[in-house]
């Protein structure tokens, strides 16, 4: 029996899909109404956290005097809520949420979320672990705040620097965005965006290896932070993707 096919894509008329019931138009709608999903509107959201309700979705990883992970009402970029990521000023100098979002089919995945750093820390990253029940896939980008770099995650587990001299605000009030798509299939990047900037990877392929967990995506948020003091990022509008466009 051939697949049945749901319409066609947000952000153009192109192949049906099989995995969501998209319309035309609706995104640039929703967007008009104040969506979440405004900085790259490609894809078809499947999961989001805005953190209006709780933390109860995610799980915390702390590492050193102080490190914490809350809800914050101090600052945010949509709605009333952030979460406060708090690095400890020990070693190892780290805050970290996580969580597991289980779907029916995983095509091309991206992962969003945005971010104010408060004051300045060593580096923001978002981890993408994609379980597809045969094999799993990590992929990592984060900008290193303190070097001034945009980075990503070689198939070697080794970070490749993407630009240099990218030079952050640092102040509560200003959000960035990172944005990571893999493509499960041929265990590549598809593409990262850090704020404006658009990157390819010269070697595209994440960390791969045989796996049989049950197919997932596990996104993760870490602030990484250096001694004498606790470092500060708020994050807001997590955004899961599926049915990323190709590369160009």
């Amino acid at each position: 029996m051939p697949t049945p096919r749901h319409g066609f894509p947000d952000y153009g008329q192109t192949a049906g899909q099989s995995v969501v019931y998209p319309l035309l138009d609706v995104g640039e709608a929703a967007a008009r109404l104040g969506s979440i999903v405004t900085y790259d509107r490609r894809g078809d959201v499947v999961w989001f956290d805005d953190f209006e309700h709780s933390l109860r979705k995610w799980e915390s990883t702390l590492g050193g005097l102080g490190a914490r992970a809350d809800i914050s009402l101090a600052i945010q970029r949509h709605g009333d809520f952030s979460v406060l990521l708090c690095s400890g000023a020990t070693d190892p100098f780290f805050s970290q949420i996580g969580t597991r979002v289980y779907l029916p089919g995983l095509t091309r995945c991206g992962f969003e979320a945005s971010f104010a750093i408060a004051n300045l820390t060593d580096r923001v990253t978002l981890t993408l672990v994609i379980y597809t029940g045969s094999r799993v896939l990590w992929g990592a980008v984060q900008w290193a705040i303190n070097g001034q770099l945009h980075q990503y995650l070689d198939a070697d587990g080794v970070w490749q620097t993407l630009a240099i001299n990218q030079v952050p605000y640092v102040g509560s009030h200003a959000f960035h965005t990172m944005k990571l798509v893999i493509d499960p299939d041929s265990e590549e990047y598809t593409r990262i965006l850090i704020d404006g900037a658009v990157y390819e990877p010269a070697t595209p392929g994440v960390i791969a290896a045989d796996n049989s967990t049950p197919a997932q995506i596990n996104p993760f948020i870490t602030n990484i932070g250096f001694t004498p003091m606790t470092r500060y990022v708020y994050v807001d509008d997590v955004i899961i993707t599926q049915n990323e466009p190709a590369k160009p």
